[in-house]
């Protein structure tokens, strides 16, 4: 079974950017999906669930449900998190999914954080500074301000591809970046 809540942007150049964003989800489910048991097929139905538009070409034992949401929008950005999980039967525990789509209102195209903030030591500094350590056991803080600092700034660099994501929310930037559990 394969579920996917993708919410509609409603702004001008909302059909492009609209456009973007599934085919960014599209390409991200690739990297959940097992390439031998499951495939996606597209079909041209609604945007707004990319379920009723994709389907298996096999039946498979594997489980992925995700849904998103707009977390920032303005006249230049529309920033988008995406979380849910994954399992196949024979796994051990399902996996947790999360990936963002940032969209440049204009170009209606997928922006990474380096294409809108500077990914330098100053970030870095700011990351480590304004960890909300609520949300974080005494263990995972010190391992995250552990974390190198050449890695944390080439992973931004590189966001998508390595795991590493940025995205905005009203006031913040967001960071989600891998580690092992």
């Amino acid at each position: 079974l394969i579920s996917v809540q993708v919410p509609i942007v409603t702004t001008a150049n909302a059909l492009e950017i609209n456009r973007c964003i599934k085919e960014q989800v599209y390409n991200e489910l690739q990297n959940w999906l097992l390439p031998d048991k499951c495939s996606l097929k597209e079909s041209e139905t609604s945007i707004s669930n990319i379920d009723k538009r994709m389907e298996p070409s096999e039946y498979s034992t594997q489980y992925l449900h995700i849904s998103g949401k707009i977390t920032f929008k303005n006249d230049t950005l529309v920033s988008l998190v995406f979380t849910g999980n994954q399992n196949v039967k024979s796994a051990a525990h399902p996996n947790e999914v999360f990936f963002t789509i940032n969209v440049d209102v204009h170009t209606a195209q997928r922006v990474s954080l380096a294409d809108v903030c500077a990914i330098d030591d100053s970030l870095y500094t700011a990351f480590l500074t304004h960890v909300n350590s609520e949300r974080i056991s005494r263990d995972e803080l010190l391992s995250l301000k552990a974390f190198e600092k050449e890695v944390f700034l080439e992973g931004l660099a590189q966001e998508p591809e390595n795991g590493f994501y940025g995205y905005f929310k009203p006031n913040y930037v967001c960071i989600s970046y891998p580690v092992a559990y």
